[in-house]
């Protein structure tokens, strides 16, 4: 006797489910279908004919791919206590309640209890190490990321005493840059 796998059975709505995942993660329609190609291992074609039959994969190993890459990057963007791979399952699956929260944004205002002159000596020290690593930080992160790594900084900066532009600071600087651009 081979151990065949039965084919995934889901309630009637999985192609809208899975599109508002992938517009949860914020996927453009256009080339969804690719990437849901990639992602599975399924060609083109077959993820154009489940979409249109309205199914997930009839191959379980191909749907866990897809659920392991859409988990990946829906952890990034919520926390994982509210979205675990079962519940992302099951959404997909039977349409079961799937809640999103927001990641908490940080709170602290170290960056803006210093000084004005402080805030710009920072601001210049993250913009200098990151030319000395080759990064263009003003690029490469966003408002808000950069904000999180001058709190971060700030947060030393005011707990070691140190100088801004000494070097021990400006390699914890070139540090917190080198681990957010990873």
């Amino acid at each position: 006797m081979t151990n065949v796998e039965l084919p995934l059975v889901s309630a009637p709505g999985f192609k809208t489910r899975l599109w508002t995942l992938l517009g949860q993660i914020g996927l453009k329609e256009y080339g969804r279908k690719k990437l849901l190609s990639t992602w599975s291992g399924l060609s083109p074609t077959s993820i154009a004919n489940m979409l249109s039959e309205d199914r997930p994969p009839t191959n379980k190993a191909n749907f866990d791919l897809m659920v392991d890459k859409i988990y990946q990057l829906l952890s990034a963007k919520y926390p994982e206590p509210v979205l675990d791979k079962y519940a992302l399952t099951r959404f997909l699956l039977d349409g079961e309640a799937l809640e999103f929260k927001e990641k908490a944004k940080s709170t602290s205002n170290e960056y803006a209890s210093l000084d004005v002159v402080s805030q710009g000596r920072l601001y210049v020290a993250f913009s200098d190490a990151g030319k000395q690593l080759g990064i263009n930080i003003f690029e490469a992160f966003s408002k808000d990321e950069l904000k999180n790594l001058l709190e971060k900084a700030s947060a030393i900066h005011r707990k070691l005493q140190n100088n801004i532009e000494s070097s021990e600071m400006m390699e914890l600087i070139k540090a917190l840059i080198k681990s957010a651009s990873k």
